[in-house]
C-alpha cells in the first residue's frame, strides 16, 4: 500500500520558517489520519508495507523541524519500512524476524489469558528458565488493546525492581504475535498452592500484598486487577505480583472511569460511573482476605467476564450481615472480632470511609504488635509457616 503524501527526508535542528512549520503540522496530521484509516479498515492489506519511521512520527509530534520532499526522492537512509501491524506496537515491542524455536524451547503450557497464552520456556543459549507470554495481534487490535499493552511495558520497567513484583526482561513482535519474556515463578498461583490459610499466614500474605499495593500507589499507579491468578509464589513462598495489563498511571487524588477488572473483586464505585481512584485496590485486597479467612477458594480460575454482567458476585462464598457487619463462613462459624474488623474496613462500600493505606492497616487490631518491617525486608519465612503445618495442596 503506497502512501500518497509527501515523505520525510532529513532532520534539521534549526528553527523552521512559518511556511515550513505549517507544512510540518499538515504532514504530521496526514500521517496520523492515514494510520487511523488503516485501523478503521481492519488492516485488510496487512502484508503491504508503509514507508514510515517511528522516530520520524515521534519527532514530528514533538516539534522537530523536517525538510519535506517529494516521495520519489531517495529516502532509504532515513526511513524504516514496517508493516501496519508492526507499527502499532513500536517502539516498545521491537521487530524480530527469527522464529521462536531458534531461541527458546517450550517446556509446557502454564495458563491462558484474554489475548494469549503463557508458557514455561528454556532459553537455548544458557538453559535459563522463563515465562513467555504470547499474544495474538489480531485479538489485541480487534479490541483496540495495543496502547494498553504498550503502557504495561512502561509501567513494568518502572516497578519490576520491587522484590514482590515479577521481573520483565524482553519484549518483541513478529508478523502475527507479540511476546513478553519474564521471570518464571516456580510455585504458581497462591490459591492453587496453599490449601489452608492459618491466621499467621493470612497476616503475612495480606501484609506483603499491602506493601506492594502501597508501593504502586506511591509510584502513581493503580493496579485494578488484584486477584488470586495474579498472585504467584516464588520458591520460598513469597508473593510475586504479575500481569499489569490493566494498570494505569494515576496520581493520588485523581479519578479514572474505565470499567475493567475481574467482577468478583471490583469495588462498587467502579460501576457507579462517577469515577474511582486507588481505593479500589484496597477493596480487592479485602475480597482476597475474605477468601483466605473462609478457606473457600474457587476450584479453577476466576471469571474473566467483566463486561457482560456487572452484578457483584461474592466468590469467597461469605456473607456480610448488614446489621452486625459480621462476615460469616459457610460453615456458620464466626470469625474473630479482629478479622471481622479488617474485612469491614476493607470492604466498606463508600471509598471515602474505606481502609486505603498501609499506615491505616498497621493501626487496626488485626495487626496489633505486628512488625511490617520484617515482612518488607523478607525476614519472615513463609516456607516455615506453610511446611510446618502441612498447608500445601497435594
Amino acid at each position: 500500500m503506497d502512501v500518497n503524501e509527501s515523505t520525510v527526508d532529513e532532520v534539521r535542528t534549526s528553527k523552521p520558517s512559518k511556511s515550513n512549520e505549517k507544512a510540518l503540522i499538515c504532514g504530521a496530521q496526514k500521517l496520523r489520519n492515514f494510520f487511523a484509516n488503516l485501523r478503521r479498515n481492519n488492516f485488510e492489506d496487512e502484508d503491504d508495507s508503509v514507508t514510515l519511521s517511528y522516530d520520524v512520527e515521534r519527532k514530528l509530534s514533538s516539534g522537530f523541524s523536517y525538510k519535506l520532499k517529494d516521495e520519489k526522492s531517495d529516502v532509504k537512509k532515513t526511513l524504516w519500512p514496517v508493516t501496519c501491524r508492526e507499527y502499532l506496537f513500536l517502539p516498545e515491542y521491537k521487530v524480530r524476524c527469527e522464529e521462536l524455536e531458534e531461541k527458546f524451547e517450550i517446556i509446557n503450557y502454564i495458563a491462558k489469558g484474554s489475548f494469549g497464552k503463557v508458557y514455561k520456556v528454556k532459553r537455548l543459549e544458557d538453559s535459563k528458565i522463563f515465562a513467555l507470554k504470547v499474544f495474538e495481534k489480531s485479538k489485541i487490535i480487534l479490541d483496540d488493546y495495543q496502547q494498553q499493552l504498550k503502557y504495561e511495558v512502561v509501567i513494568q520497567k518502572a516497578i519490576s525492581h520491587h522484590p514482590f513484583i515479577t521481573s520483565s526482561y524482553e519484549r518483541w513482535q513478529n508478523k502475527g504475535f507479540v511476546y513478553q519474556l519474564s521471570e518464571f515463578i516456580s510455585k504458581g498461583e497462591i490459591f492453587e498452592t496453599i490449601k489452608i490459610f492459618t491466621n499467621k499466614l493470612i497476616q503475612f500474605y495480606i501484609a506483603e500484598l499491602a506493601i506492594v499495593i502501597d508501593f504502586l500507589h506511591n509510584a502513581g499507579i493503580i493496579y485494578r486487577d488484584l486477584k488470586s491468578e495474579n498472585i504467584l509464589l516464588d520458591e520460598n513462598y513469597h508473593i510475586k505480583l504479575t500481569d499489569f495489563g490493566l494498570s494505569k498511571w494515576l496520581k493520588l487524588g485523581q479519578r479514572t472511569y474505565t470499567i475493567c477488572g475481574t467482577r468478583s473483586s471490583m469495588a462498587p464505585e467502579i460501576f457507579a460511573g462517577e469515577g474511582y481512584s486507588h481505593a479500589v485496590d484496597w477493596y480487592a485486597l479485602g475480597v482476597l482476605a475474605s477468601k483466605m479467612m473462609c478457606n473457600h477458594q474457587q476450584n479453577g480460575r476466576e471469571s474473566e467476564d467483566v463486561f457482560k454482567d456487572f452484578d457483584q458476585v461474592d466468590d469467597a462464598r461469605c456473607a456480610i450481615d448488614e446489621n452486625e457487619t459480621k462476615l460469616i463462613s459457610e460453615t456458620g462459624s464466626k470469625l474473630s472480632d479482629a478479622s471481622n474488623d479488617l474485612l469491614r474496613r476493607m470492604l466498606e462500600k463508600n471509598p471515602q470511609h474505606r481502609l486505603k493505606s498501609l499506615l491505616a492497616l498497621q493501626r487496626i487490631a488485626f495487626y496489633l504488635n505486628y512488625n511490617f518491617d520484617d515482612v518488607r525486608y523478607m525476614k519472615i519465612s513463609p516456607r516455615k509457616l506453610i511446611e510446618d503445618e502441612n498447608l500445601l495442596k497435594l
